[in-house]
């Protein structure tokens, strides 16, 4: 029903419904809220209401489908698919097409579709349905739709769905990569974090302002050191010295001794919350006693370079 609904041009139900309406030759009527729900697996009407949307669809079709050869296709499917229902019991018989679906019953394509959680969905776009969509299914509704990772609302129908890449096949491994890669591009607001994702972050948190003990600490740290290491010491030792420069009016998280990748680690890695979002901000550290310029052009010097 996807296929010849996209090549009729994806028109609206409303548009499907009139034209039904108006015609002479069809043998019942349409709602546009009955067509809606057949397009995305919602019921099973009787077998009048299904033939008037296949025969619209394939009036409109870009590609001219045969409509005898359409309606005896849609004919065996809706046939298989009222028996199923018929000798399920009262409780699954009520559930929607692609719960059934979920339940063992043969998809309309003729295909059999048993995604679980962790598969990686590759279904159609909406409106680019030439282009293929990446979802790692998260959780299966009791409607049969698939929930992807990501948020975003990114969920599909499985009759959208052109292939299933169960765990343990070749190229698994690689298709989650570009799913994330997929979340990441359709995010309009990155800088949001939800509540859960803050809570990675509970450990680094900062609690408070800085103390008088902070300020001590820092300046007996700064008379004394000589090299790198016991700045990062009073530091890891005193996070609020760090979180006090940062603008944080929802909260202020410092981490120590980051890593980025395979080769840099950021001394510390400073999180800062506001109305704005979330920020993050990168500190190294250098010997207290090092020059920031040199001494003659008044240039950045080398550890200043080194730093940046």
């Amino acid at each position: 029903m996807h296929d010849l609904y996209v090549d009729a041009a994806m028109p609206g139900t409303s548009r499907i419904s009139k034209l039904i309406r108006e015609r002479d030759d069809l043998p019942d009527t349409v709602s546009h809220e009955m067509v809606g729900k057949l397009l995305h697996g919602e019921a099973l009407p009787r077998w009048e209401k299904l033939l008037c949307v296949v025969q619209q669809l394939c009036d409109m079709a870009v590609s001219r489908p045969v409509a005898e050869e359409e309606r005896g296709r849609f004919h065996a499917l809706w046939l298989a698919a009222e028996r199923g229902r018929q000798r399920r019991p009262k409780a699954v018989a009520a559930a929607k097409p692609y719960t059934l679906l979920m339940l063992g019953v043969r998809d309309f394509s003729g295909l059999p579709l048993r995604p679980e959680v962790g598969d990686v969905a590759i279904t159609v776009r909406r409106r680019k349905p030439e282009e293929g969509r990446y979802g790692q299914i998260s959780s299966i509704s009791l409607n049969g739709r698939l929930n992807f990772r990501g948020g975003l609302g990114r969920r599909a129908w499985p009759h959208t769905v052109r292939r299933l890449a169960k765990v343990g096949d070749a190229d698994h491994d690689e298709l989650p990569t570009r799913a994330r890669e997929e979340v990441a591009v359709e995010d309009r607001h990155p800088e949001r974090v939800t509540n859960r994702e803050l809570a990675l972050l509970d450990k680094w948190k900062v609690p408070r302002r800085s103390s008088l003990a902070d300020y001590r600490a820092l300046h007996e740290a700064l008379d004394s050191a000589t090299e790198e290491r016991p700045m990062q010491v009073v530091l890891e030792n005193h996070p609020a010295l760090l979180a006090n420069v940062i603008t944080g009016n929802h909260g202020v998280w410092v981490g120590p001794q980051v890593r980025l990748g395979d080769q840099y680690v950021s001394d510390f890695l400073i999180a800062s919350q506001t109305s704005a979002g979330l920020r993050w901000h990168l500190v190294e550290l250098e010997c207290p006693p090092a020059r920031l310029t040199n001494a003659g052009n008044q240039r950045e010097s080398p550890t200043l370079r080194h730093a940046i």
